[in-house]
């Protein structure tokens, strides 16, 4: 589906940014983000990060949220 590829691109772009890595997986036939923040090292900043990112790729895939 749309939602499948386009979750597989945001995580494969996350990973290529460096910024942080996060997989994928198939919850009630559909592919999610799945992110598993359990490095000790890993601080609010890196979540906060990774949020933005996340946030910037969606964006630049599929355009701005409709408000």
């Amino acid at each position: 589906s749309e939602t499948d590829e386009l979750n597989q691109k945001i995580a494969d772009r996350l990973g290529q940014s460096g910024v942080a890595f996060i997989g994928t997986t198939v919850l009630k036939g559909i592919k999610l983000l799945r992110m598993c923040p359990i490095n000790p090292r890993t601080d609010e900043d890196d979540l906060d990060r990774t949020m933005a990112k996340l946030e910037e790729l969606g964006e630049t895939l599929t355009g701005p949220p409709l408000n």
